[in-house]
């Protein structure tokens, strides 16, 4: 089988190359041909893509068995196994042609060192459900006689798309590595949508007005804290800070008492003593009046908060601060 297929590959490149299906190339042509091989051998070091391009356009112009070969090598580098493999071919077969045996065996080595690494793809129409099918492989076209052959392909990615008479088209897409032999199944093709009457006019359908929205209230907002409430909270909130402040002046009054303890002997004290004394009592008596206050002031606003008309469910909370006791009012309409 593969002795088969490497001969009609084969056989089709040679009925396409330009040497079989044209006259001989004219002398701009050789000469055009003979600058872009020159100028691929010096691209092969450096840019080996652009190399590739120049060697094949310098085949398209005037076919030679070493332009092949330069091409071929070129194509492996790349990785693109299946078309060296082509190009070898092809070249060891214009050598047997031509009469260059050195040169064929060449090419023939170079080309079964890489049959092992051909990847192959095998198109599998036959529950196509179509007698007549347009098969593409990445745009190019196979025809009816290597459709269920396993042809070698470069690795990499291949996009086959099946059109039919009255079947709507099918696309996959294949991704193949060195020495894969993969099978794509089309399946049953589906049937093309009816294609409309020619000169037919779709009569359009009357247009259906458009629904009237009623207009509708936007809701009311809802109701905030009523004025009561909001003066108790800012009474309580003015309570609390007092109560913060006041336990503030409470500390630093015991602290001046301690420090004026230092500086007492039974009932006398020096000069520092009697300063720390007067402090300690200054700031106990800040301390009482802001204490005082703020209970006032928290209870007060309390009071004004939960017996608001508007307030719905309330909660009052006693908490800790370094400072002392710090009273809190929560509530919802």
């Amino acid at each position: 089988m593969n002795s088969r297929i490497c001969a009609l590959l084969v056989g089709i490149a040679v009925l396409n190359a330009p040497g079989a299906a044209h006259a001989a190339a004219s002398q701009d042509d050789k000469a055009a041909a003979e600058a872009l091989y020159e100028s691929g051998k010096e691209l092969l070091r450096t840019d080996v893509t652009a190399a590739c391009e120049k060697f094949a356009a310098s085949q398209e112009l005037d076919p030679g068995v070493g332009t092949l070969l330069y091409l071929g090598a070129c194509y492996e580098k790349l990785g693109r196994v299946a078309s060296a493999w082509a190009a070898f071919r092809e070249a060891a077969s214009y050598a047997r042609r031509s009469g260059q045996p050195d040169r064929e065996k060449t090419a023939t080595e170079r080309a079964q060192k890489l049959e092992a690494r051909l990847p192959k793809l095998l198109i599998d129409a036959s529950k196509s459900g179509a007698s007549t099918l347009e098969v593409t492989r990445d745009q190019k076209p196979v025809v009816g006689a290597l459709l269920g052959v396993p042809i070698p392909v470069d690795p990499g990615s291949h996009v086959v798309v099946v059109n039919a008479p009255g079947k709507a088209r099918w696309q996959a897409t294949v991704q193949l590595v060195e020495g894969q032999t993969e099978t794509l199944a089309v399946p049953l093709l589906e049937s093309a949508p009816e294609a409309a009457t020619p000169g037919a006019r779709p009569v359009p359908e009357p247009a259906k007005p458009a629904p009237v929205q009623p207009v509708s209230e936007p809701p009311a907002p809802k109701p905030a804290f009523s004025t009561r409430a909001k003066i108790g909270i800012g009474v309580g909130a003015a309570g609390a800070v007092s109560i913060i402040v006041g336990s503030y002046f409470g500390l630093r009054a015991k602290s001046k008492w301690d420090d004026a303890k230092g500086h007492c002997v039974e009932q006398a004290c020096d000069q520092a003593g009697v300063d720390f004394a007067s402090s300690a009592r200054v700031s106990g008596n800040v301390s009482t009046a802001l204490f005082a206050v703020g209970v006032v002031a928290a209870g007060t606003g309390a009071v004004l908060f939960f017996t608001s008309p508007k307030l719905g469910e309330s909660r009052v909370g006693v908490g800790a601060t370094p400072f002392g006791a710090l009273l809190s009012l929560e509530g919802t309409l």
